[in-house]
């Protein structure tokens, strides 16, 4: 655009964000008195946030006086260098942040020409279904204030706010389901399979009739049961649990009938917001899972928040191996002590708790935590007249010097957990979020499963059970390994149990013990895949299953 015209642009974009910024205002007004209003608010709540973020719209205007260009290129080319950022981040929650800003951007964007293509309408939409190349969360609650039976779009992951949102309101969705505009037209008969994650286009009667019998079958009640497990072929009892992010999760793990939540990441709860949250909302948040849960465990590891999730001043570097984790928690006490705070008075109320303390290293790290531990009982003690015993406390192993302290550390905790995904990047010193390294990242290896087993031996030494967590609980190629080495208690994603507890049923944990020492004499990540395979085909399982990413 000429010079002549920046000016004009400046107030158009002001317009256009105004106007942006009411829509969703108006939206919030309208959901308030909804079901589920709870969930939705913090989604719209965070795009209010990023349309006064000072930075990124300074950096829009200074776009337009620079470049000379319309509001509408500037708008895109700050939402491109933004979601390049975010792509490059491993952590699979974090990198579909990078679609928040995108949806933001997107609703300036159309803010700034006149409303044209199919809109949402309103009137009776039940039975309809929505397919489009992306939602926002707003869009989201549009669809679900006028009745609309479900959604299904062509980008977007499980972590995305939109697929969040979805799950907590129970709003059938299918998200990245590629290509599907290419291949579906208005008035097409569509199903929403969300046992498998597939849209069923141009189904048959017979399916229909299914999938109808299926649907208006009762749903599984939302109450957990006891703890019960899977038991093999011999008789040996599998534990079966999972691991979530975000409250809203428990709903699918008492549904998939997990024997617990055997890791709850409660660092997210502190991204995406101004300041952590303070420790009335920590403990209702945990206090809410906890009941829902119970009676079964619930194990929430404390803050694992590193340089990859958050910015402050004592880290200035992405560094895996830096200040993060219990490290980075015992740097900021006060942080630390609010979050135990907050963990021990929803103790004091639930028996199924279990606190769990990341990238231990140190018996000093170990022995500082309890005494932070002890000191937020008696702050609780004298300030609000609460007496609460300590939960049971666990530690996970993920740095391979913990593996060789575990003697030490049992004498402080009550169970173990082994973190998977660092323990392998630590081991074998590849950072998993550098694609560079991606070849030497990889689980069928000979120190980890050497490392696996010693966690195994001394942990059945010190008479303390032991968790496995990360990408290999969940992967059904690995089932038939971590039996063989001793390991009865899995923690994944809910999305990973199915496939896992038809499987069990048909293994003979006695028969794959006998394979141990010769999963552990391979010389090489080849040869040691090779013996994976061999044993998972001399074993099949009655069921042929596959993992779903």
């Amino acid at each position: 655009i000429p010079k002549s015209r920046i000016a004009a642009e400046q107030k158009r974009f002001s317009r256009a964000l105004e106007h942006a910024q009411n829509e969703l205002t108006i939206l919030f007004n309208k959901i308030a008195c909804m079901d589920g209003a709870a969930e939705m608010t913090p989604f719209i709540e965070l795009h209010k946030t990023l349309l006064q973020d000072a930075a990124m719209l300074q950096k829009i205007r200074d776009t337009i006086d620079e470049q000379q260009c319309n509001a509408e290129w500037a708008v895109k080319q700050r939402a491109d260098a933004v979601s390049a950022q975010f792509l490059n981040i491993e952590d699979s929650y974090m990198r579909e942040r990078g679609a928040d800003v995108r949806h933001v951007m997107r609703r300036l964007l159309a803010a700034m020409k006149p409303r044209t293509g199919r809109q949402i309408e309103d009137g009776n939409a039940a039975g309809m279904i929505v397919v489009a190349a992306d939602l926002d969360p707003a869009q989201v609650i549009l669809l679900r204030r006028r009745g609309y039976a479900g959604f299904a779009t062509e980008s977007g992951g499980n972590a995305s706010h939109t697929a969040i949102l979805a799950r907590s309101i129970c709003m059938p969705a299918i998200v990245g389901a590629k290509g599907l505009l290419t291949t579906v037209q208005n008035g097409d008969d569509l199903i929403l399979d969300m046992d498998n994650g597939a849209v069923i286009l141009h189904p048959d009667a017979q399916t229909v009739a299914e999938c109808k019998n299926v649907a208006t079958s009762p749903l599984p009640t939302r109450k957990a049961k006891k703890l019960r497990g899977v038991k093999t072929e011999d008789g040996e009892t599998i534990f079966l649990q999972v691991n979530m992010e975000l409250p809203d999760e428990v709903n699918s793990a008492i549904s998939m009938q997990a024997d617990g939540i055997g890791l709850f990441r409660t660092e997210f709860l502190f991204l995406n917001r101004p300041k952590p949250p303070e420790e009335d909302e920590q403990f209702e948040i945990y206090r809410r899972v906890l009941q829902d849960m119970a009676p079964l465990p619930v194990v929430v590891r404390t803050l694992d928040l590193g340089a990859d999730k958050i910015n402050d001043d004592v880290m200035n570097d992405s560094n895996p191996l830096g200040m993060r984790a219990i490290r980075y928690c015992l740097a900021h006490p006060k942080l630390f002590l609010t979050q135990l705070r907050a963990l021990l008075r929803a103790a004091a109320e639930c028996r199924n708790l279990r606190i769990l303390l990341p990238m231990l290293s140190h018996p000093a790290e170990l022995e500082q935590s309890v005494a932070l531990i002890n000191n937020a009982r008696e702050q609780l003690r004298a300030v609000r007249g609460i007496s609460v015993a300590s939960p049971p406390l666990g530690g996970m192993i993920e740095v391979p010097a913990a593996v060789f302290i575990m003697r030490d550390l049992a004498q402080h905790l009550d169970f173990f957990s082994i973190g998977t995904n660092d323990l392998t990047q630590y081991t074998l010193a590849a950072d998993r979020s550098d694609e560079r390294l991606a070849r030497y990242y990889q689980h069928p290896h000979p120190a980890i499963i050497q490392l696996l087993a010693a966690i195994v031996d001394n942990a059945a030494r010190t008479g303390k059970p032991v968790t496995i967590c990360g990408e290999m609980a969940g992967n059904p190629e690995m089932m038939r390994l971590l039996l063989s080495l001793g390991l009865r208690r899995l923690s994944m994603s809910v999305p990973q149990i199915t496939a896992l507890r038809d499987m069990i049923p048909t293994l003979n944990c006695s028969r794959l013990a006998a394979n141990r020492r010769k999963l552990l004499a391979a010389e090489s990540p080849e040869k040691l895949l090779q013996q994976i395979q061999r044993l998972n085909a001399a074993s099949p399982s009655k069921n042929t299953t596959t993992s779903k990413q």
